[in-house]
Protein backbone atom coordinates (compact mmCIF):
# COMPACT_ATOMS: atom_id res chain seq x y z
CA UNK A 1 0.00 0.00 0.00
CA UNK A 2 1.05 3.35 -0.34
CA UNK A 3 0.08 6.88 -0.36
CA UNK A 4 0.27 9.48 -3.13
CA UNK A 5 0.82 12.82 -2.69
CA UNK A 6 -0.50 15.17 -5.43
CA UNK A 7 -0.55 18.73 -6.32
CA UNK A 8 1.91 20.15 -4.36
CA UNK A 9 5.18 22.24 -5.19
CA UNK A 10 7.76 20.45 -2.96
CA UNK A 11 10.93 21.99 -2.21
CA UNK A 12 13.22 21.23 0.16
CA UNK A 13 13.19 24.09 2.49
CA UNK A 14 9.78 22.72 3.37
CA UNK A 15 11.14 19.80 5.11
CA UNK A 16 13.03 22.04 7.34
CA UNK A 17 9.85 23.86 7.84
CA UNK A 18 9.72 26.13 5.41
CA UNK A 19 6.25 27.41 4.62
CA UNK A 20 2.75 26.02 4.28
CA UNK A 21 1.87 23.30 1.72
CA UNK A 22 -1.44 22.63 0.64
CA UNK A 23 -2.22 19.25 -0.42
CA UNK A 24 -4.34 15.83 -0.97
CA UNK A 25 -3.50 12.25 -0.91
CA UNK A 26 -5.16 8.91 -2.51
CA UNK A 27 -4.07 5.50 -0.83
CA UNK A 28 -3.73 3.13 -3.29
CA UNK A 29 -3.23 -0.70 -2.93
CA UNK A 30 0.90 -1.98 -4.43
CA UNK A 31 4.00 -2.09 -4.96
CA UNK A 32 5.13 1.33 -3.65
CA UNK A 33 8.03 1.75 -6.16
CA UNK A 34 5.68 1.52 -9.15
CA UNK A 35 4.40 4.75 -8.34
CA UNK A 36 4.82 7.41 -10.73
CA UNK A 37 8.59 8.88 -10.39
CA UNK A 38 6.82 12.39 -9.62
CA UNK A 39 5.31 11.29 -6.32
CA UNK A 40 7.20 12.05 -3.31
CA UNK A 41 8.08 9.24 -1.06
CA UNK A 42 8.57 8.77 2.95
CA UNK A 43 9.74 6.44 5.16
CA UNK A 44 11.00 5.65 8.87
CA UNK A 45 14.96 5.40 9.71
CA UNK A 46 17.49 6.07 12.49
CA UNK A 47 20.06 8.20 13.03
CA UNK A 48 22.56 5.77 11.76
CA UNK A 49 20.69 5.45 8.74
CA UNK A 50 21.99 1.71 8.62
CA UNK A 51 18.67 0.47 6.89
CA UNK A 52 19.13 -2.90 7.63
CA UNK A 53 15.76 -4.23 7.79
CA UNK A 54 12.21 -4.10 6.38
CA UNK A 55 11.24 -1.77 3.62
CA UNK A 56 14.49 0.61 4.48
CA UNK A 57 16.58 -2.16 2.58
CA UNK A 58 14.52 -1.99 -0.60
CA UNK A 59 14.81 2.14 0.08
CA UNK A 60 18.64 2.18 0.68
CA UNK A 61 19.25 0.11 -2.75
CA UNK A 62 17.22 1.47 -4.62
CA UNK A 63 17.87 5.60 -3.84
CA UNK A 64 21.41 4.47 -2.41
CA UNK A 65 22.86 7.93 -1.29
CA UNK A 66 23.64 6.99 2.65
CA UNK A 67 26.62 9.75 2.46
CA UNK A 68 24.18 12.04 1.32
CA UNK A 69 21.82 11.79 3.78
CA UNK A 70 24.40 11.35 6.56
CA UNK A 71 26.28 14.51 5.39
CA UNK A 72 22.50 16.00 6.54
CA UNK A 73 23.49 15.58 10.14
CA UNK A 74 19.89 15.05 11.02
CA UNK A 75 18.89 13.94 14.62
CA UNK A 76 15.63 12.09 15.74
CA UNK A 77 12.18 14.61 15.21
CA UNK A 78 13.79 15.67 11.80
CA UNK A 79 13.68 14.74 8.31
CA UNK A 80 16.38 14.08 5.78
CA UNK A 81 15.66 14.66 2.43
CA UNK A 82 17.27 13.19 -1.27
CA UNK A 83 16.41 14.18 -5.02
CA UNK A 84 16.40 11.71 -7.15
CA UNK A 85 15.32 13.06 -10.86
CA UNK A 86 12.25 14.98 -10.27
CA UNK A 87 11.11 12.77 -6.86
CA UNK A 88 11.64 13.93 -2.91
CA UNK A 89 12.42 10.98 -0.61
CA UNK A 90 12.13 12.14 2.90
CA UNK A 91 13.50 10.03 5.06
CA UNK A 92 11.39 10.62 9.10
CA UNK A 93 14.49 10.35 11.59
CA UNK A 94 12.15 8.53 14.01
CA UNK A 95 14.51 6.82 16.50
CA UNK A 96 18.14 6.61 17.58
CA UNK A 97 19.38 3.17 16.42
CA UNK A 98 18.42 0.87 14.44
CA UNK A 99 16.91 -1.65 17.16
CA UNK A 100 15.22 1.10 19.11
CA UNK A 101 11.26 1.93 18.73
CA UNK A 102 10.39 4.78 17.23
CA UNK A 103 7.93 7.27 19.78
CA UNK A 104 4.40 9.22 18.38
CA UNK A 105 6.33 12.06 19.65
CA UNK A 106 9.40 12.03 17.12
CA UNK A 107 7.18 10.33 14.40
CA UNK A 108 4.95 13.82 15.09
CA UNK A 109 8.29 16.01 15.30
CA UNK A 110 8.96 14.87 11.75
CA UNK A 111 5.58 15.74 10.22
CA UNK A 112 5.09 18.91 11.98
CA UNK A 113 5.68 21.76 8.90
Amino acid sequence: MFVSFRGSELKPSMAEGGGDVGFSFEEKKGDLFDCPETDALAHCVSEDLRMGKGIAVLFKKKFGGVGELMSQGKKTGKVAVKIKKNRFIFYLITKPKGPGKPSYASMGSCLKI
